[in-house]
Parts: C-alpha cells; structure tokens; sequence
C-alpha cells in the first residue's frame, strides 16, 4: 500500500461518511423506505492511488474488491453484489471495462430505488433484491477511461458521492 497524503485522506475520509449516511425520504407516501447512494472515485491522471489502495483504506472486512475486466460478461459482478448485499459488505468495482448494459441497468435501478431486478437467478424466474442499508456499491476508474471508454452517456448520474483523487 502507497502512502496516501493527509489531505486526500480527508477526503476520503468525508467520501464516506457522506456514504455511510441513510436517510429518509421526505414524501409521507415513501415511509419506512431508506435511501442511500453508491460511490465514484475517479483517480486523476497524476494520481498514483488504485482501487487497491482504497480498498485498503477501508476498514477490513467493510468491504470486497471485484475486478471488471470483461465488457462482455456480468455474471460475475452479480454473484459479488449478491455475495455483498446479503453479508452488508461494501463493494468496490475497479472498473477496467467499459460495464454491460446488464450492469448499466441495475445501476440505474440501484440509483433509483436501492433496488435491482434480477432474471433468471437462483432457480427463479424473476428476484427483486433490495440493497441492503449496510451495504454501499463505489466503482472505482481513472478519469481518461471515463472520459474515453465509457459508452453510456449519462454513467456519472448514477452515482450520489464523487471523488476525484
């Protein structure tokens, strides 16, 4: 692990306290639901922190760390946020790969409603699995593969805290 610098240490420190928050929604209609966001660390050109690194910025056990390499799979990133919603673990992505459109999808369900929708899993022919309040999803990409790789116009919007590190 590198040495972090004090002030990025703040603010990461900041990135998840605003994280770790859960909240209410203020609509009388909406009671007893909980809303919470996921997370972006985007590492800047000149950074030589890694996903890594916040992964062992993290308290241990907080959290798992799962690679996406493959634009054409998403399977595996199902079974880690399954794995980390029912253990109330965080997940970290160290995205590599621009996501496919399953997992675009259930960003833009997560971001919506704290909730995804899955087919075809676990012998069912449709699960809706709530988030839960434990757990937090933070991808993690350095800001030229944002800016370059990523195809979904709109990927940022799904995402409550950034950090550009």
């Amino acid at each position: 692990m590198i040495k972090i610098p004090k002030k990025t240490i703040e603010e990461l420190n900041h990135f998840v306290e605003i994280l770790e928050k859960v909240s209410a929604p203020s609509d009388p209609r909406e009671a007893g639901k909980l809303v919470f966001d996921l997370g972006l660390v985007i590492f800047e050109k000149n950074s030589s922190l890694r996903t890594k690194d916040i992964f062992d910025f993290l308290p241990k056990g907080k959290s798992r760390l799962f690679k996406l390499n493959n634009p054409y799979t998403f399977d595996d990133f199902i079974k880690e946020l399954v794995i980390a919603n029912r253990e109330g673990q965080w997940l970290l992505v160290d995205c590599q790969a621009d996501p496919h459109p399953t997992i675009i999808g259930i960003l833009k369900q997560l971001s919506e409603d704290n909730a995804f929708t899955l087919s075809h899993f676990e012998g069912k022919e449709l699960i809706r699995m709530k988030l839960n309040p434990k757990t937090r999803l933070i991808f993690c990409l350095n800001s030229d593969f944002l800016e370059t790789e990523i195809t979904y116009p709109f990927f940022m919007n799904f995402f409550g805290p950034v950090i550009r590190i």
